[in-house]
């Protein structure tokens, strides 16, 4: 693979084989990644790091808020410094300023659970 450094990096995400996939209630998102060690960072920090934002959003609106794919999407923004390249079902998404998230859908639940 001529387009990864010695280190297995790949400064074009285009021609990155460092990927991951997470299915969300709406769509399956495929995140890209420049390395290998980016991948597993997000890995090991994704579940926590949406406890921190949802559990930020919940105190701040005083209302239960499961935002697990702005958390995602933010922590990839954090941890990938070489660029950003995702898959919306399929859709290539190059921009996280082209991405609208709608936070429209309510949940409803038994007081009793």
């Amino acid at each position: 693979m001529s387009y990864l450094t010695k280190s297995n990096i790949a400064y074009d995400l285009n021609k990155s084989p460092h990927e991951l996939s997470v299915e969300y209630n709406s769509c399956t998102i495929k995140y890209v990644f420049s390395s290998e060690l980016y991948r597993t960072k997000f890995l090991e920090k994704f579940n926590d790091n949406r406890e921190k934002i949802n559990t930020s959003l919940s105190n701040r609106f005083d209302i239960n808020i499961q935002c697990h794919m702005l958390a995602d999407l933010k922590l990839y923004k954090t941890i990938e410094k070489r660029g950003f390249l995702i898959f919306k079902d399929g859709d290539k998404i190059e921009c996280q300023n082209c991405i609208t998230l709608d936070g429209q859908m309510l949940i409803t639940r038994n007081s009793d659970e």
